[in-house]
């Protein structure tokens, strides 16, 4: 199986915010990244301070910086930790940052959630990012997403129940499926707009699956089917448009279904 980490392919978070150094990715907005400013403190903030948040198991709290220097609370953010619903939430250490329209800075921050499944012959994760909008001069109330964005996927089901099947397998006993998104930000064509893109990749393996069919019906393996297919029609490049007039988030046009790599059974 690919390996395939909570959150890693992520690429939005580029060398520069690793450093704790901002990322000018446009003039609409930038990239930043949260980083601890000691071993002690409870929050994490950007290099300038201007964004912190703290976590607890439950929720992440985004706090901005006031004119006096204080730190005001603008959103919470609610996080699932449930073991035996098999979800772990974490908090996504880049944002976004805007000063479109206004001296007042806006934000996307958000959480990773990942859900996992286990079934007899075979198991699954999802992992998405759920975007927030938080206003420097406002308090965010809505504990609903702006919009939810896949990050990676890895599902294994099981082929060979025979030696019969192990031979007509060449070995390769599950069916495999991995999803990994990239989010970039890119540069708006409208005023008060900012632009953001999710470039996915989806593959399976051996040759070209589907999690619909059964492997039991198809015919056996070659040698040249060992190997891992792309899935054209899921892999795919989608814009966010994140207005920050109206501080709405959204799909440029919906995203593919993609059930083999995108829905838990």
């Amino acid at each position: 199986m690919k390996p395939n980490q909570f959150g890693l392919h992520l690429s939005l978070v580029m060398l520069s915010a690793l450093l704790g150094v901002p990322t000018p990715a446009s003039a609409d907005a930038f990239v930043d990244r949260f980083v601890a400013t000691s071993p002690r403190q409870i929050h994490q903030c950007t290099v300038d301070g201007a964004w912190c948040m703290k976590t607890s198991k439950t929720q992440m709290t985004v706090l901005a910086r006031s004119a006096n220097g204080n730190l005001v609370e603008r959103a919470r953010l609610p996080m699932t930790n449930d073991e035996e619903r098999m979800t772990e939430s974490k908090p996504w250490m880049s944002l976004i940052r805007s000063q479109q329209g206004g001296n007042t800075e806006q934000v996307l921050v958000g959480i990773e959630e990942r859900r996992s499944e286990s079934y007899s012959g075979g198991s699954g994760s999802l992992t998405e990012l759920h975007l927030y909008a938080v206003g420097s001069g406002r308090n965010t109330s809505s504990m609903t997403p702006q919009l939810t964005i896949p990050l990676t996927s890895s599902f294994m089901v099981r082929a060979c129940f025979s030696p019969e099947d192990e031979r007509s397998r060449r070995g390769a006993c599950h069916d495999e499926y991995t999803f990994e998104g990239e989010l970039k930000v890119a540069r708006s064509r409208r005023s008060g707009e900012v632009s953001l893109v999710l470039q996915g990749r989806a593959e399976s393996y051996p040759g070209r699956r589907s999690r619909m069919d059964d492997s039991n019906q198809q015919p056996p393996l070659r040698k040249s089917d060992l190997v891992w297919a792309l899935d054209a029609e899921c892999s795919f490049e989608r814009y966010i448009r994140w207005n920050t007039s109206t501080v709405t988030v959204s799909w440029s046009r919906p995203l593919p279904a993609c059930e083999d790599y995108l829905q838990l059974q």
